[in-house]
């Protein structure tokens, strides 16, 4: 990373991002960083991803009201799906083929979302006017037994996705 012009652009396009541009351009976080060595593993991954939820009504509703504490904003919604739509022209600018997954979410959860059927239109209305592969594989994994937590498939959840269907999605999407 150190002195890419095409990094440098991207964080400079994000304002969020803009305080991470010296320390990148540089190199000087990568060579003074003690963790550089260790594992590039999330904390999800090393403290839950082999646990078993077992699901709890009242905290499936809390995790829910949480995530959409009220009707959404038409206007954010639009700015998101935009964001969206620059994320796969510029894939598709660079010549990339891309497809869009709705990953797998067991129905105790999926099913409490509010305005998920209007999402779900816009999106695949997006994709189909991009010419975008888009599978909702929302039901391809259901059982409890394989989520860590209210919406996060776990190491198993993961194994049996790929096996079962996402394998086989990339292979027929070549």
């Amino acid at each position: 990373a150190p002195l890419d012009p095409a990094l440098a652009v991207t964080l400079w396009r994000h304002p969020w991002a803009r305080d991470v541009l010296p320390a990148y351009l540089s190199g000087f976080a990568k060579i003074n960083n003690e963790d550089r060595f260790a594992p590039d593993i999330s904390d999800s991954e090393t403290k839950k991803f082999n646990r078993v939820y077992r699901p709890i009504g009242q905290i499936d509703r809390q995790r829910v009201q949480y995530l959409y504490p009220s009707e959404p904003d038409p206007a954010v919604f639009r700015h998101y799906l935009g964001a969206f739509e620059s994320l796969i022209r510029f894939v598709q600018d660079r010549g990339m083929k891309m497809i869009v997954v709705k990953p797998p979410t067991p129905p105790r959860y999926r099913l409490n979302l509010p305005n998920e059927a209007a999402f779900d239109k816009a999106v695949g209305a997006l994709t189909a006017r991009l010419g975008v592969a888009y599978q909702d594989l929302s039901e391809a994994v259901t059982e409890n037994p394989f989520f860590y937590d209210t919406d996060h498939l776990n190491r198993d959840g993961v194994v049996t996705f790929i096996d079962e269907r996402f394998a086989e999605l990339l292979r027929t999407h070549r």
